[in-house]
C-alpha cells in the first residue's frame, strides 16, 4: 500500500520528518521491510528482535522521529523483510567478490560509510547471517541482523542508493549453496555423521561443525576445535581422529593431507585442550570460527554471543591461563 502524503500529526516535527522521509519510508513499507529506529551510532532505539516477526506500522515509524533524536532508519533483514544485503567495507575485496558475484553491478546498492551495501531479495529462502562469506572478511546480513538504510545519516555520511530498491534482484544461486549446507556432512562411505551426546544432550558447537561445510578460513580451527569438543565429549582418539579426518574430505575444499598435517600438529600429535567450563568452550569456538584472525573485544563478543560481560572476561582469563589463547 502507498499512503498519500497527508499527514493528522500536527507537530511541527512530525511535518517536518514526514515531508523530507515519506517518500522512502513508504517505498520500504511497500516493499514490506520490517522497519526499526537507529541512533546515530547505529545501535537501536528499541528492543528489536520482536521485529524479526513483526512489522511497524506507518504511526510507529513518525512516533519514533517524534519520541528519539537523531533517529535513522534500520532494515531487519532475512525472511521478516525477504531481505539479505552483502556489507562491503573492505574495498581491496570488491573485484574478487564481483568474479563471484557478476550480479553486484546491476542489484541495488547503497553507498556507506566505508563502502557499499548490496541488496538481494529472498523468496523463501532462508539465509544465515555470517561474518566470512566465500571466507573472506565479508559480512552477509540476513536472518537475525540488521542494516542502516537510506537517508540515515550516521557520522556526517548519508547513506544512498546509487542503483535504487526497483532494481534489486534475487539471492544468487550461489549464495543460498555457499550459506546453506544442504545436508549433514558425510564420511566417505557416505554415511551421515551421527551427532555425540554429551549427559544425553546433544551438543550444538559439534553438531554446528559437522552439519555444514567448512570455508577457507575456518577450516583449520574448526577441525581442530572439533577433534577437542568429541574428546571431551568422551568419544575415543581413535574415533575423533577419523571423524575429523572424514569431515574434512567431505569439504567442497578440503585441506590437503600436508596442509591438514601442518595446520593441526596440534591434531597430528593429539594435543587436547585442558578442561575447560562452558564458557571457555563457547569462547574458543567463536575465536576459531567466527573471530578467526582477529583480536576481539570483551564487548565485541559479549554482543556476538549474547553472554554476559563478566562471564566473557572471566572465559578469556581462564582461556589464557591454561594456554589456549
Amino acid at each position: 500500500m502507498i499512503y498519500s502524503g497527508q499527514t493528522p500529526y500536527s507537530c511541527h516535527a512530525q511535518k517536518r520528518v514526514w515531508i523530507i522521509y515519506t517518500d522512502i519510508i513508504n517505498e520500504y513499507l511497500r516493499y514490506e521491510y520490517s522497519l526499526i529506529p537507529i541512533n546515530s551510532e547505529k545501535e537501536p532505539y528499541i528492543y528489536w528482535k520482536s521485529f524479526q516477526y513483526k512489522k511497524a506500522k506507518i504511526e510507529d515509524v513518525f512516533d519514533w522521529y517524534d519520541k528519539f533524536t537523531d533517529v535513522n532508519i534500520g532494515i531487519v533483514t532475512g525472511n521478516i523483510s525477504k531481505l539479505a544485503v552483502i556489507d562491503v567495507d573492505d574495498l581491496t575485496l570488491l573485484p574478487e567478490l564481483k568474479e563471484f558475484l557478476p550480479e553486484l553491478k546491476e542489484t541495488t546498492r547503497v553507498r556507506t560509510r566505508r563502502g557499499y551495501h548490496y541488496y538481494f531479495s529472498l523468496n523463501g529462502e532462508r539465509i544465515k547471517s555470517t561474518n566470512h562469506l566465500f571466507g573472506r572478511r565479508l559480512e552477509l546480513k540476513s536472518d537475525g541482523n540488521y542494516v542502516v538504510a537510506p537517508p540515515s545519516i550516521i557520522k556526517a555520511h548519508r547513506y544512498v542508493y546509487e542503483i535504487p530498491l526497483s532494481e534489486i534482484l534475487p539471492i544468487p544461486k550461489i549464495l543460498i549453496k555457499e550459506n546453506n549446507p544442504a545436508s549433514p556432512a558425510k564420511d566417505k562411505n557416505h554415511n551421515t555423521f551421527e551427532i555425540p551426546k554429551y549427559h544425553g544432550q546433544k551438543v550444538d558447537c559439534i553438531r554446528q561443525i559437522l552439519s555444514r561445510d567448512l570455508q577457507e578460513g575456518e577450516r583449520n580451527n574448526s577441525l581442530f576445535i572439533l577433534y577437542n569438543l568429541l574428546i571431551r565429549n568422551k568419544n575415543t582418539k581413535e574415533y575423533s581422529k577419523k571423524l575429523v579426518i572424514n569431515k574434512n574430505k567431505s569439504l567442497l575444499k578440503p585441506l590437503t593431507e600436508l596442509d591438514l598435517k601442518k595446520s593441526t600438529g596440534k591434531l597430528i600429535s593429539m594435543r587436547i585442550l585442558p578442561e575447560l567450563s562452558n564458557a571457555e568452550a563457547k569462547i574458543a569456538l567463536m575465536l576459531g570460527i567466527v573471530f578467526d584472525g582477529e583480536n576481539p573485544s570483551v564487548t565485541k563478543i559479549s554482543k556476538k554471543t549474547k553472554m554476559n560481560y563478566n562471564t566473557v572476561k572471566k572465559a578469556i582469563i581462564g582461556l589464557k591461563g591454561k594456554g589456549v589463547i
